[in-house]
């Protein structure tokens, strides 16, 4: 018995529907969707403020760190001494006064702090260069920096839910979700180990896993139409005789429209980012897809619905 979303009604509707209907409704993705919408409200540190790659201070060098400790050695001797007005340098070289000494110091130390206020303080975000934290994998995804990648997550989210979960069912849906966490942010601080200034120094968000998800539906349910938007015709014409005009997509057409839309929109943003940022979502949006071919293979829907190779064969 297949879940019908939405109810035929009067007037103009927007669902995120897709046809044919669904097996199973999108319990999970919603679950989801409302702990991230709880953790924007309640969380106190991020508010959409992480640091920028602009504004990254890189932490002091070893030899930086030793001329740091020499000053302050420097520093306590010049204030031992009133009579002394200079002494020789630490280093051996030259002489150096209180004040120089004094403001040399000074800088270094802002240097290290300015460093330290920008290290990844918040728990749940994924820290970046300092080792694999599994706990990081499972919470990041709740958290978001960017009004863009939430509105683009949770509308994603949605639409995939219907899809995804819409034919593995709740409990299949939530252990896939665990394993698109593990595998995307395992793998994203994994290239981080041995790094020691990275930037950003840490990242959140789940628009990885949505792209994994996207390539899973893009390769299980090719042959589905994902309807974008409703116009009920007897909302302006009284005769129960017009039948709605619905505009729709099937699902490669969507996928990609998607891509391209998510990369035109970072264009606006930031010319980089066409590269930087659309470049490896493409890498997780195969990654998805070869991960719905082992769905697919393995049959864990259960259904006879054709995949990406049989659509494409025409089986």
């Amino acid at each position: 018995m297949s879940f019908d979303l939405f109810e035929r009604r009067r007037g103009i509707r927007i669902p995120h529907d897709i046809f044919p209907s669904a097996k199973y409704p999108p319990v999970i993705s919603v679950a989801i969707i409302v702990l991230v919408g709880l953790c924007v409200i309640v969380d106190p540190y991020l508010n959409f403020r992480l640091p920028s790659q602009s504004n990254s201070i890189p932490p002091l060098t070893e030899a930086e760190e030793a001329r740091l400790s020499d000053l302050q050695f420097h520093i306590a001797r010049l204030q031992q001494n009133p009579r002394a007005t200079r002494m020789r340098d630490p280093s051996g070289v030259g002489q150096l006064s209180l004040k120089e000494a004094e403001t040399q110091f000074d800088a270094l130390k802002k240097q290290a702090r300015e460093h330290e206020a920008l290290e990844p303080i918040h728990p749940f975000t994924l820290h970046l260069g300092k080792g694999l934290q599994p706990v990081q994998w499972f919470t990041a995804p709740f958290l978001h920096s960017s009004y863009v990648a939430l509105l683009f997550n949770l509308y994603m989210l949605w639409m995939m839910g219907l899809i995804v979960e819409g034919k593995l069912g709740r409990w299949k849906f939530g252990l896939l979700f665990l394993l698109l966490e593990a595998i995307s942010n395992g793998l994203i601080q994994w290239n981080s180990l041995g790094v020691t200034n990275p930037v950003p120094p840490m990242t959140c968000g789940m628009t990885t896993i949505i792209f994994l998800l996207m390539g899973i539906a893009f390769f299980i349910s090719p042959s589905r139409n994902i309807l974008i938007a409703t116009l009920t015709r007897h909302h302006w014409r009284d005769d129960p005789m017009d039948d709605d005009v619905t505009f729709s997509f099937q699902s490669p057409f969507f996928h990609f429209g998607i891509l391209l839309g998510y990369g035109f929109i970072l264009y606006l943003f930031d010319i980089r980012a066409t590269v930087w940022v659309v470049a490896p979502m493409l890498g997780w949006f195969a990654l998805g897809m070869a991960i719905g071919a082992i769905i697919s293979r393995l049959n864990i829907p259960g259904d006879d619905e054709p995949d990406l190779v049989d659509f494409i064969i025409g089986v």
